[in-house]
């Protein structure tokens, strides 16, 4: 057995014993705060996980999906909750990571206004375009920039985000001009670029695949190392030759600042315990999620590196309002 495989089989038995040392509280509600709209990429992890993890803390968990002002009315909508273990948080990147270094009139600090839970997974987006654009590839997105004389208009879910930060790079990368829109929610980008009243958006897989095969959407490229098994055919970036255009992004739970460590833990071993089950492994293994070291000490120290990284980047961008 390798050093990997042991690690994950000492954590499931750890995260086992957690789970049953601590013993399950009556039925309750717990408010699950999801940093997203209605059928966005957390939204669909929110709602698979609710049902296995309150199943095996004898809870139920309802979604209460707050997408606005980047994720950050999510973030403040769970951080003024009280520290019993009755709200949680699920965010990603863009609202924990990106959003409160951009809007000074906001003064969270992630670092202190939440206890770290768990990280859930890690994932890389698809570059997508209309149907009806004139491009298949990367190559032929770039000839076709090129040759207009208008810039292309591209959709992110709010200034600044991983989304809109990504699909910068690869106008970078080929020299396109680009009319960035910005977006209240990310349904809203996906209906607009199914619509064709935009030409591209920097996405993830779980809301945008099934549109895809429907030929709704173009793929043009994955942002990441892998190809998707969902779309097996579509060549990643580096594969049409532009190495190192990767975006990845994650999704984690967390909890309003005071929970105990041990309810942390708790919750943790009920979220890894969920994930493991095989209808979740499969959504994931199809859309390329992949999963990432658990518990409370290794989302803070990716906490701690990521607020420095994407802040650095969106402040070079010239994107912080105030």
């Amino acid at each position: 057995m390798d050093r990997i495989a042991r690690r994950r089989l000492c954590a499931a038995a750890l995260g086992g014993a957690a789970l049953a040392a601590l013993p399950a509280r009556p039925q309750s509600v717990v408010r699950l705060v999801v940093a997203g709209s209605p059928g966005s990429t957390l939204d669909q992890y929110a709602r698979r996980l609710a049902e296995p993890i309150g199943r095996r803390l004898g809870l139920t968990l309802v979604v209460d999906n707050r997408s606005g002002a980047d994720g950050l009315l999510a973030l403040e909508a769970a951080a003024q909750a009280r520290a019993d273990g009755r709200t949680l948080l699920l965010a990603g990147l863009n609202a924990l990571c990106i959003a409160p270094g951009l809007d000074t009139r906001r003064a969270l600090d992630p670092r202190r206004a939440f206890a770290p839970v768990s990280l859930v997974a890690a994932g890389y987006p698809l570059l997508l375009a209309r149907a009806s654009l004139p491009a298949a590839t990367l190559g032929g997105l770039f000839a076709l920039g090129r040759s207009r004389a208008d810039p292309l208009r591209c959709g992110a879910p709010a200034l600044a985000s991983l989304q809109h930060l990504a699909a910068r790079e690869v106008a970078q990368r080929g020299g396109l001009a680009l009319n960035h829109v910005a977006y209240a929610a990310q349904s809203q980008v996906i209906n607009d670029l199914v619509g064709g009243h935009i030409d591209l958006t920097v996405e993830f897989p779980g809301p945008t695949v099934a549109l895809v095969q429907a030929k709704r959407l173009q793929a043009l490229a994955v942002l990441g190392p892998t190809r998707k098994p969902a779309l097996p055919e579509l060549a990643t970036a580096a594969e049409q030759g532009e190495a190192g255009l990767e975006a990845g992004g994650w999704a984690a739970l967390l909890a309003p600042a005071g929970l105990p460590r041990h309810e942390a833990l708790r919750w943790d071993a009920a979220l890894q315990a969920a994930l493991d089950e095989p209808a979740l492994v499969g959504w994931m293994a199809a859309n390329g999620s992949e999963r990432l070291p658990a518990g409370p000490d290794a989302l803070a120290t990716l906490l701690d590196t990521e607020l420095v990284r994407w802040g650095r980047l969106a402040a070079a961008a010239g994107l912080r309002r105030s």
